[in-house]
């Protein structure tokens, strides 16, 4: 006797050489799981690669992050020197600060003399990346369940979740969402 299961609710009885088959107009229940673990595999060889690729884009950005806020560290450096017309570096600073909040979002401080002081996320009190003429570098790692920012990586390496926008806050959510 061969029996036909199906996740379907309403199974009809038929007679077969003397004996009750249950079927339906269904593929039987080992085609259905077989084409459920084939479909399973593939989505999770595409969440995978999705992950992969947001972990790659999420690197990148924060390669960006750190040449863009060693930069404005160099220009703070160079107005703290420079009296008078500073507009030039101004402007440049300002840019940068726009290239920036492409890549993550910030608050930044400023004092008397122009120099920018910039905190990573929106709240005031995030890690400071960069202060005076110094830069503080951020990277990204893989806890094996979640991509994170980490704060001066190789040194203190400190996880922060303060970033709630920008290019890399999106990687993360793509790679901890996949």
């Amino acid at each position: 006797m061969i029996i036909y299961l199906t996740y379907d609710i309403v199974l009809k009885e038929e007679m077969v050489e003397g004996e009750v088959v249950y079927v339906s107009g269904e593929r039987p229940l080992v085609e259905k799981g077989s084409t459920l673990a084939s479909v399973m595999k593939t989505t999770a060889s595409h969440a995978n690669e999705t992950k992969s690729q947001a972990a790659s884009r999420a690197e990148t950005y924060t390669k960006a992050v750190n040449a863009i806020t060693k930069e404005i560290a160099g220009l703070n450096a160079q107005l703290r020197k420079q009296s008078g017309d500073n507009n030039s570096l101004l402007d440049k600073r300002d840019a940068l600060l726009t290239t920036l909040a492409e890549q993550m979002d910030f608050t930044t401080e400023y004092d008397q003399n122009g120099l920018v002081l910039v905190r990573m996320g929106l709240s005031g009190n995030g890690p400071i990346v960069v202060e005076n003429s110094l830069s503080s570098n951020i990277g990204v790692s893989d806890t094996g369940e979640r991509l994170e920012i980490i704060y001066q990586p190789g040194v203190a390496n400190k996880s922060t979740q303060v970033l709630s926008g920008g290019k890399l806050r999106a990687e993360l959510d793509i790679y901890n969402e996949a």
